[in-house]
C-alpha cells in the first residue's frame, strides 16, 4: 500500500529528475550558442520551451490546489517539511524554466 509519504518522496525524487532537466536544457542551449552552425536552433526552441513552462505550471497548480500537496496539508505525513520543499520546488522550477524561456526568446 502507497502512503501519502511514499507518494511525497516518489514526487521528492521526480521534483530532482526536473531540476536535472532543466540543468540540461541550459546547458544544451549553450551549446547550440556556442556552434555558429546551429545557433539558429536557439530561437527555434523558445516556443516548445515556452509550452513545457506552461506544462509545468499547470501540473504544480494542480498538485498545490486540487492534487496530492492540497490534501497532504491537512493530514500528518509524519515528514511535515516534505510537503514545504515540494511546494519551494514548484515555485524555483517555475521561476528557471522562466528564465530559459526568457533567454531564448
Amino acid at each position: 500500500m502507497t502512503t501519502d509519504a511514499d507518494l511525497g518522496r516518489r514526487i521528492a525524487r521526480d521534483h530532482v529528475a526536473i531540476r536535472e532537466d532543466v540543468r540540461a536544457i541550459r546547458a544544451e542551449i549553450e551549446r547550440l550558442r556556442g556552434d555558429p552552425d546551429h545557433a539558429h536552433e536557439v530561437g527555434a526552441l523558445g516556443g516548445r520551451l515556452r509550452e513545457f513552462a506552461d506544462h509545468l505550471r499547470r501540473h504544480f497548480e494542480l498538485e498545490e490546489q486540487g492534487g496530492f500537496l492540497s490534501c497532504s496539508t491537512e493530514v500528518t505525513l509524519g515528514e511535515p517539511r516534505l510537503v514545504e520543499g515540494l511546494l519551494a520546488d514548484h515555485r524555483d522550477f517555475v521561476d528557471r524554466i522562466g528564465r530559459v524561456v526568457e533567454g531564448v526568446q
